[in-house]
């Protein structure tokens, strides 16, 4: 009798990398791809349509003096000082044409405070290119695009393609990542590496034994992030935490050690700039304009205020519709995170979910270690837009029907807040360009533009002026001296300048300030006439 073969029952498939992550795209079709091509398209779309709508304001202007060899700030060395003498407009543009970098390189990185490969990459852009403020912006709006795929990437390893669609819908359409698309700084690139970062981390966490190739990702994508901003440090030790350490753990053998090494490569790396950050804050001292710290529950306000900007836009001015229905839809992933059923990478979002909390009281620790209220400050968090994307994201996926009608529902809210955001109808930056222009259509020869106190708006307010316009900059306690000026000519106008960002040195907070002839209010400045 003829023995009749059967095929042995194969074992169960260890969690590997290529099977693990592959598996995701065997429901992968046409549709799906024509799906992310448009949404990536619309992202880019969205994000060009307001790249030259404003001009440079306050933060856009120290990249560009940075860019150039020019310090902005007023420490002792740098290019300007307290009290600036008086001079036309175009000797100040003429002096940014000048390329200074490498020469100034050191100075201006230990006055600027922030980690370096933001500059160097976008100093390596503009050689190829130029230094105008369009160019400049366009590295912002390609790496802010970017992030879209890296996010799909992320949503595939967390749920598979649904996930993946809703998530970068949601990273397209965001009015806060349209904001600083459109920016001369370094959130852009922040948002991107910290996508491709969170994906590393998935991998890692899905993947038994890590190749090579998938440790490298890893170190490049997080060491990158930590050298952009310095909080990326925080999200990059929450991803070890929560991602890559349990599942070193779970797969314990004679390699872990190995691997709990090459997982804290990128803290290592950072670690040889730290001797940088100590000169950094001793520039800065007590001058910084986040110097001093406040209460937990200031504090717990602010976090709160800053998930919802992270998601709307900043600053919150978003009609209230808007902020109602996105608290409900977080409300609502709350509740599918924690009591739905679970199943496969369930436990991730709840994961995601904690790093919130515990991202805010790790800034609110450091905040009272160095006496500062960061926490105030939602772009410096930027990278919790990923993992409430990805939160929004699975949630929307659980629902089926009904999570797409929110969908649908939610990108057409963003979509028309990141459309007005793009041209500044909504949440408009500083207004120099506006200023200048209303100062050179009104001004007479022999008048004098004071800018109170110096440093960028200065810059900024030269940059658009006529170039034999007479300017200067003084601090405003120095403005009432300056009015009593005996040599003044009684015809001549003083323009003044004030900046207005709400910080305390600004000539709105100073009692010496006199009335003016006329005031006239823009977003971010004031121009007062005497």
């Amino acid at each position: 009798m003829s023995k009749v073969r059967t095929k042995m029952p194969l074992p169960p498939s260890k969690k590997g990398s290529e099977q693990s992550f592959s598996s995701r795209f065997q429901s992968w079709n046409d549709v799906d791809t024509f799906l992310i091509v448009g949404i990536t398209l619309l992202a880019f779309t969205l994000r060009m349509t307001g790249i030259d709508a404003q001009g440079l304001w306050h933060d856009e202007l120290y990249t560009l003096g940075n860019l150039v060899g020019f310090d902005l700030y007023l420490f002792p060395g740098s290019d300007l000082a307290i009290n600036e003498a008086v001079g036309p407009a175009g000797n100040y543009v003429d002096r940014l044409s000048q390329d200074l970098f490498w020469p100034n390189l050191w100075r201006n990185m230990v006055h600027e405070g922030h980690p370096p490969l933001y500059l160097l990459l976008v100093k390596v852009w503009t050689l190829v290119s130029n230094t105008s403020p369009y160019t400049i912006r366009l590295f912002s709006v390609i790496t802010s695009t970017l992030a879209v795929p890296f996010v799909f990437l992320a949503g595939m390893q967390l749920g598979g393609r649904k996930v993946a669609i809703f998530a970068v819908l949601l990273l397209a359409t965001s009015p806060f990542q349209v904001y600083f698309s459109t920016q001369a700084r370094s959130y852009s690139l922040l948002a991107m590496l910290a996508a491709a970062t969170t994906f590393t981390a998935l991998i890692l966490h899905d993947t038994r034994n890590p190749s090579r190739l998938q440790w490298s990702a890893w170190i490049l994508c997080a060491s990158a992030m930590c050298l952009t901003h310095y909080f990326a440090v925080i999200y990059c030790f929450l991803l070890l935490i929560f991602l890559i350490f349990p599942s070193i753990k779970e797969n314990w053998n004679t390699r872990t050690i190995g691997s709990i090494c090459l997982a804290l490569i990128p803290l290592f790396i950072l670690s040889a700039w730290l001797p940088v950050l100590y000169l950094q804050v001793t520039a800065h001292g007590s001058g910084h304009w986040t110097q001093g710290r406040i209460g937990i529950w200031p504090s717990l306000e602010n976090t709160l205020y800053g998930f919802l900007e992270l998601l709307a836009g900043p600053p919150i001015i978003s009609p209230r519709p808007e902020l109602i229905f996105l608290v409900v839809l977080f409300a609502i992933s709350v509740v599918v995170i924690f009591w739905r059923p679970r199943r496969p990478h369930s436990h991730i979002p709840l994961l995601f979910l904690l790093m919130l909390p515990l991202h805010a009281l790790l800034v609110f620790v450091a905040d009272i270690i160095l006496n500062h209220h960061t926490i105030t400050v939602p772009r410096y968090s930027s990278s919790l837009a990923i993992p409430l994307t990805l939160i929004l994201a699975y949630t929307l996926s659980r629902l089926r029907g009904t999570g797409v009608a929110l969908a649908l529902i939610f990108s057409l809210t963003t979509i028309h807040g990141a459309v007005l955001t793009s041209r500044g109808d909504r949440a408009p930056r500083q207004m120099l360009i506006e200023v200048a222009t209303y100062i050179n259509q009104n001004s007479k020869q022999g008048d004098i533009v004071v800018v109170t106190p110096n440093g960028p708006t200065l810059i900024g307010v030269a940059l658009y002026l006529k170039p034999d316009t007479l300017v200067t900059a003084i601090p405003a306690s120095a403005l009432v001296k300056l009015l009593n000026d005996n040599d003044r000519q009684p015809e001549q106008t003083i323009w003044n300048v004030q900046q207005r960002l709400g910080l305390s040195y600004e000539s709105w907070s100073d009692s010496s300030t006199p009335p003016p002839q006329s005031l006239i209010r823009f977003a971010g400045v004031d121009l007062a006439k005497y």
